[in-house]
């Protein structure tokens, strides 16, 4: 089995944290806080950066910040979370983004909704979605 080691982990807009920048140099990460500081978001945004999914495993959970009445904060922000991966072949960079998309049809001033998108890059260069592990 290959060892794996985590240098940093970045995330912005993700869940409760507009940004936040863990300097790990593939060390054991030890976090403490009261309930609802931010421990399980941080957990988090490593599995969905890698699995599409949360800490328990479930790929419907809210990643967009919300403001303190539940709606989302800023529908022009991207998500993202990028982790700099040491592995037995150098390192590994990892960012997948996350972002509403809105157009003007023809005809109208207004801007509509028009779903999620997600993006992923490898080392800086946009990839597919990937349906194996790397």
């Amino acid at each position: 089995m290959q060892e794996i080691k985590i240098l940093r982990l970045t995330m912005d807009n993700f869940k409760g944290r507009r940004h936040l920048d863990l300097d790990l140099n593939g060390g054991n990460l030890n976090v403490y806080g009261t309930n609802a500081a931010g421990k399980t978001t941080i957990f988090d945004a490593f599995t969905w950066l890698l699995f599409g999914k949360n800490s328990n495993g479930s790929g419907t959970f809210g990643i967009k910040p919300l403001d303190k009445a539940g709606q989302v904060r800023d529908h022009t922000a991207i998500t993202t979370v990028e982790a700099l991966l040491l592995t037995g072949q150098g390192e590994l960079a990892l960012r997948r983004t996350y972002y509403e998309k809105w157009s003007t049809k023809r005809g109208s001033a207004a801007e509509t909704f028009d779903g999620h998108s997600s993006d992923f890059y490898v080392n800086g260069v946009p990839v597919k979605k990937l349906s194996t592990p790397i």
